[in-house]
């Protein structure tokens, strides 16, 4: 799990650090930062779980490199950089640590590299370096330094590459992440196909819904809460389509409604419907320990029926270990959450800050007001007020 982020020169973020609840929602005004936070764990893991090159980033995220950058003051001449404080399997707390810079291309358009890489591991309160990768592809480990070697490309991560104990233990943690974006057409995607074979989405609805339904026990309590959440919903099926563009045995998954006579596809769905399933199929499958982020929870939902997810999101994360943060915007959600489970995120002349709300200096003032009856939401629109 991720206990903090360090994050600096990244998009809106100049230099901030956002520690994480085990469970609790990223609130803040449209383009405070609250998805440029998301991101970073997502390229990250891309990075890491994915092994690929960091031109994925620009590919996925901007127009052009620069855009990863802070853009004030010219910044894209300083690196980005990441910073991890993760909690890993037998309580192993580690600190790991990125750093990407803009190469200028003279003839051709800027390339992303990486600056610097490191590893250590949180010991008695002292930091026990593993490996650390510098700006000219040298990797020192355990106090010797290996000369630069072409096996290290300088736009791929090294960690991928660097099989001891306690890498295998971050690399699964970032490996253990799942992510929901508020973009539903990943959901609706039929795949990716590259020279006519399908390279699968692991988050669309046919993937998600379909590993559930393998298991007996897990299936059965995945349509007991869909139920609950959407009255109308019958059940899934499973029909096994073959094509000349499919290597292979291929399904697609229909859904039931009690009063209609077919089922419908997942194209006739709304928004709401298919994130339900998508964010209960995701934290029902995630394995204890691992961590699950979601972006604006409530989109496309019945205030009522985000509230109720949210429920069972919090269900989740206790029962299973779960470490669960999605962002919204719902009064009704907040307000079902304590101060420590809120990370208010800001901007201001220096950029976007991070800061739990347990930690923050109006924290008495706070716990007043919910004695007397009020509640976080309206703390927080008189704060968003005046940050406005």
């Amino acid at each position: 799990m991720i206990s903090s982020i360090k994050i600096s020169n990244f998009k809106s973020i100049i230099d901030a650090t956002a520690k994480l609840p085990h469970f609790g929602a990223i609130v803040g005004l449209n383009a405070a930062g609250k998805s440029n936070l998301i991101i970073s764990i997502e390229l990250t893991k891309l990075l890491i779980a994915g092994n690929v090159d960091l031109s994925i980033l620009a590919d996925r995220y901007v127009s052009v490199p620069e855009e990863l950058f802070n853009l004030r003051d010219n910044s894209p001449t300083r690196p980005f950089s990441f910073e991890f404080e993760i909690s890993a399997e037998s309580d192993a707390k580690y600190l790991f640590g990125i750093s990407i810079a803009l190469k200028k291309n003279p003839n051709t358009a800027s390339t992303l590299v990486v600056d610097q890489e490191y590893l250590k591991k949180v010991s008695n309160g002292s930091d026990v370096l593993i490996y650390k990768r510098n700006s000219d592809g040298s990797i020192q480990t355990n106090g010797e330094v290996i000369p630069p070697t072409i096996n290290i490309s300088n736009d791929k991560l090294f960690i991928p590459l660097y099989e001891t104990p306690d890498t295998d233990k971050v690399k699964q943690v970032f490996r253990n992440i799942r992510l929901q974006s508020s973009d539903v057409k990943n959901l609706r995607s039929p795949g990716v196909f590259l020279n006519g074979n399908e390279v699968s989405r692991s988050d669309r609805i046919s993937n998600l819904v379909g590993r559930v339904m393998k298991d007996t026990n897990l299936y059965g309590q995945f349509l007991k809460i869909i139920k609950t959440l959407m009255p109308n919903f019958s059940d899934f099926k499973e029909i096994k389509i073959d094509t000349e563009k499919i290597k292979g045995n291929e399904f697609m998954i229909l859904m039931q409604e009690n009063s209609l006579q077919r089922e419908l596809s997942s194209r006739s769905f709304s928004e709401g419907d298919l994130r339900t399933f998508a964010i209960i199929a995701t934290a029902l499958e995630a394995p204890s320990g691992s961590a699950f982020f979601i972006e604006e929870v409530e989109n496309g939902m019945h205030p009522g029926r985000a509230e109720k997810l949210v429920e069972y999101l919090d269900t989740f994360s206790k029962v299973k270990d779960i470490q669960i943060v999605f962002s919204t915007h719902s009064p009704l959600v907040i307000n079902e959450l304590k101060p420590h489970n809120i990370l208010f995120v800001s901007k201001n002349g220096h950029g976007t800050e991070f800061e739990l709300l347990s930690d923050s200096e109006d924290i008495t003032r706070i716990k007043a007001l919910l004695k007397e009856g009020g509640s976080v939401s309206d703390y927080l629109s008189t704060k968003l007020s005046k940050r406005g």
